[in-house]
């Protein structure tokens, strides 16, 4: 194949190259033929996509106790003030700062030498004041068989009569002072009065206590039953007060043993229940409320301690509702809704009047009917007016 000749300077061109015939494939005017018939062949129809598929559930009708929802405190049934009632040294402590304590459990020992001497002293004057009636009985006894034949004066007699009975006052009396040191004696073991967890120790022992004053020696605190307190607003109280004269009871003491659950702050369950104990002479007319106090079980280990802030809520009625899962609920500027699936699969929204939860359920004041399909699954897939494939799944 000649070349072109290369001229200095000159800018290269391109070389045209010759395929001869004989090299061409055979096949090629079939494969461009078979090309231009697809080319020239109808044009693709557009098939639209098959509608979202949805989770449908009927509302659920359930029978649902309605609560009326309070805040309160904790507060301890009792608390005490340990004190010393005699004067003496303290010998001993016998609890741990902090410990829960049965009743009559020992918690300070004030020495009792002084006392126990003073009670065997008191119990050594009955001895001595009964020997002395003894005497003065006997002698009666024999002045009286002497006055009858006159050989002694009724004024002996009398007088035998008056030493008798000074005998007898004297045993009363030592009696008395033999109970006064018996007690002070039992004073010095300084021991619970109630069950409940027992505070830090105000004294030490080898200080004097009890001198020239009850000397505090520690606190305790009654754990069980725990006490909770709460307000119920005037409104409240006299739509309870409507609502159970249909039952026959309509008055403020009729609060009393009603039943009560309590929740703390950081939990979404009630899981303490009592009764109310206590309900107020009246309304406070400065904050328009009425103060109720409920009594909870609260044995070891203890889970409910003083000054607790709690979520309170107190049964009011029974009733049927038709509920729908939280989820399915949607919110917009006219309020709550809900989707759902008519017969012909079109998407509808229904506003809808919510009441209270019932654990996972919401309960449906208004808007639903019972056949109604609603969307508990796949809201995001659904929106009014468009079609939709609907698959029936349990609403909880």
């Amino acid at each position: 194949m000649p070349r072109t000749p290369s001229v200095p300077g000159a800018t290269p061109r391109a070389t045209l190259l010759t395929v001869p015939a004989a090299r061409v494939p055979v096949t090629l005017p079939v494969t461009l033929a078979l090309t231009l018939v697809v080319a020239c062949g109808p044009p693709n129809e557009f098939v639209p996509p098959p509608p979202p598929e949805v989770s449908v559930a009927p509302p659920v009708k359930q029978t649902f106790t309605e609560y009326d929802h309070f805040t309160g405190r904790t507060s301890a049934a009792a608390a005490i003030e340990i004190r010393a009632r005699v004067e003496g040294f303290l010998l001993e402590r016998f609890f741990e700062e902090g410990d829960l304590v049965e009743a009559g459990t020992l918690l300070f020992q004030i020495d009792p030498a002084e006392y126990a001497a003073t009670l065997s002293q008191a119990e050594a004057a009955i001895s001595s004041s009964k020997a002395r009636f003894k005497l003065a009985d006997a002698t009666v006894q024999r002045l009286e068989q002497a006055l009858e034949s006159n050989a002694v004066s009724v004024l002996e007699v009398l007088q035998a009569q008056a030493e008798m009975d000074a005998a007898q006052a004297a045993i009363e009396a030592s009696e008395a002072q033999r109970d006064r040191a018996a007690l002070d004696l039992a004073w010095t073991r300084v021991t619970a009065p109630m069950d409940g967890r027992v505070g830090e120790a105000r004294v030490d022992p080898g200080n004097l206590v009890g001198s020239g004053e009850n000397t505090l020696l520690t606190t305790l605190v009654q754990y069980d039953p725990m006490y909770v307190d709460f307000d119920v607003s005037e409104r409240q109280l006299v739509r309870t007060l409507e609502h159970r004269a249909a039952d026959g009871q309509a008055t403020i003491q009729d609060f009393a043993s009603i039943p009560l659950e309590v929740g703390l702050a950081n939990t979404e369950d009630y899981p303490f229940s009592g009764l109310v104990n206590y309900v107020g002479q009246g309304v406070d007319t400065g904050t328009g409320t009425l103060q109720l106090r409920g009594a909870l079980p609260n044995p070891p280990p203890v889970r409910l301690v003083p000054g607790l802030f709690v979520r309170i809520r107190v049964p009011k009625a029974e009733r049927d509702a038709l509920m729908v899962p939280e989820r399915a609920l949607g919110t917009d500027q006219q309020g709550r809704y809900v989707l759902v699936v008519g017969t012909d699969g079109v998407v509808a929204q229904k506003p809808v009047v919510i009441g209270p939860q019932n654990g996972e359920l919401r309960v449906i004041e208004q808007g639903l009917e019972a056949g109604d399909r609603i969307i508990v699954n796949g809201l995001l897939r659904a929106r009014p007016g468009a079609k939709v494939t609907a698959v029936p799944t349990p609403a909880n």
